[in-house]
Parts: C-alpha cells; structure tokens; sequence
C-alpha cells in the first residue's frame, strides 16, 4: 500500500510559510518605526496573509480525508493552494518595498506589474482552488482506508 504524502506536503508547506510570516511581521516592526524604507502596514499585510495562508493549508490537510478526489486530485488541489498561498505573501512583501498597492492598475508600472501578478498568482487561483476545495467536500466522500 503507497503511502499518501499530499498531507505532510501540506503541513511542511504551512509550517514554512507559517515560519516566514512571523519574521515578516519582524520586519514590520522595522517599516512601522521607519528603521527600514518599506510600507510598514504594507509588511503587517504580508505577515498576516502569511499567518492566514498557513492555516488555509493546515484546514486543508486537516480535511484531505473528507474530500472525495483520488490522490492525484488531492494533489492538484494542494498545490492549487500553496501557490497562491506563498505568492499572496510573497508579493504582498515585496510590494512593501515598492510602496504600492496593486489594487488595480493606475498610472504606476510598478503597482501594475504586482496588479497583475496578485490577479494571476493570488486571486484567480485562490477562486479555482476554493470552488474545487467545495465540489470535493460536497461530492462523494473519499473511502476511507480500514
């Protein structure tokens, strides 16, 4: 019998991106005092989208058992939401250094590019992942091994 590896997959990559949030909040502390040219508020955006991003791939592997995909599909979805787990936090940091938001796009090349960047990376594969993450939880449940 092989062995499922998606869940530990899912716990090292919410442990590391766990990790990494809390030295981004750190960081933050830099930012807010002005010890370091960056958007504070910016760099606490990061360390709480990494605080979240952590604990959406834990709820995740916590709930693998329940939804009703084969193991390949368990690990489509994994990475379907570590991607844009890790890219939430890793462009929200690097647009502290910037100073932009990218909220949507302006007269600023810099807030277009990470606009576009958090559209691709973050937006539209969190909304995939989530719709998937439900048809999994609502459709037949996975059997369970005894």
């Amino acid at each position: 019998m092989m062995v499922d590896s998606t869940p530990r997959v899912l716990a090292l990559a919410g442990a590391i991106l766990f990790a990494a949030a809390l030295v981004t909040g750190a960081i933050a502390s830099l930012g807010l005092t002005g010890q370091l040219d960056a958007d504070g508020r910016t760099l606490l955006s990061a360390h709480t989208s990494g605080l979240m991003g952590s604990s959406v791939l834990f709820a995740l592997g916590w709930s693998l058992p329940l939804i009703g995909f084969t193991a390949s599909g368990k690990a489509r979805l994994a990475w379907l939401m570590i991607v844009p787990s890790y890219s939430n936090w890793l462009i929200t940091t690097a647009k502290a250094f910037l100073k932009v938001h990218g909220l949507g796009p302006d007269q600023s090349p810099a807030n277009n590019v990470v606009f576009v960047l958090l559209t691709t990376f973050v937006v539209l594969p969190f909304i995939v992942a989530a719709i998937a993450w439900i048809i999994g939880l609502a459709g037949k449940p996975a059997r369970l091994p005894s």
